[in-house]
């Protein structure tokens, strides 16, 4: 691989995008972890498949790591079930490892406290129960499946929970951002 590609990832949905623009505006420089650059690939509105598709349509990597914050736009549909949500995340991830990155970093899911986005039918406290569920049989699929290459991520306290959110109770306010990128740049520090 060569020097100039980037060999840290961190791939998903909003917010890996508002990650990255945080980044920038707080700190007015690229996120680096251990010396090396990190990139981003933030898919706002899109699910594990969405996220899929891009990383495997780019031209970079492989990585040396790939950090993945996605599932939670999944939940939204009635028809994303967790175990199809599980399953995807961890076909991307073998994916990801046949193509050469050395490990695979799976986030944990998180609340939310609005229905905006959400499939007919499905209330809040329906969602979050599919965040849990997604969240234990992730976890548990990992440790089953015990390839040391795919890892299960529980984000800082920090970051978790309802008063965390912004106003539009999807996305974290600015303090639980702090909490994210601090989370996220200790899972990226697993790579060294």
């Amino acid at each position: 691989m060569s020097s100039s590609k980037p060999a840290l990832l961190i791939a998903g949905s909003s917010f890996v995008r508002r990650l990255e623009r945080f980044q920038h505006d707080s700190w007015g420089e690229n996120l680096h972890v251990n010396g090396q650059r990190v990139k981003f690939l933030g898919l706002p509105g899109k699910g594990v498949q969405d996220v899929s598709r891009s990383l495997l349509e780019q031209p970079h990597g492989p990585y040396r790591m790939v950090v993945l914050h996605v599932g939670n736009n999944d939940l939204c549909r009635i028809s994303q079930i967790p175990t199809v949500v599980v399953r995807n995340l961890l076909a991307l991830a073998q994916q990801l490892l046949s193509a050469g990155t050395m490990q695979v970093i799976i986030c944990q899911l998180l609340y939310r406290a609005s229905v905006a986005h959400f499939d007919a039918g499905l209330t809040l406290s329906d969602y979050n129960a599919r965040v849990d569920h997604t969240n234990v049989l992730l976890q548990s699929e990992i440790q089953k499946n015990a390839n040391p290459g795919v890892k299960f991520w529980f984000h800082h306290r920090g970051v978790l929970g309802s008063r965390r959110l912004d106003i539009d109770g999807i996305h974290l306010n600015s303090q639980a951002m702090i909490n994210f990128r601090r989370s996220i740049i200790a899972a990226l520090s697993m790579s060294s």
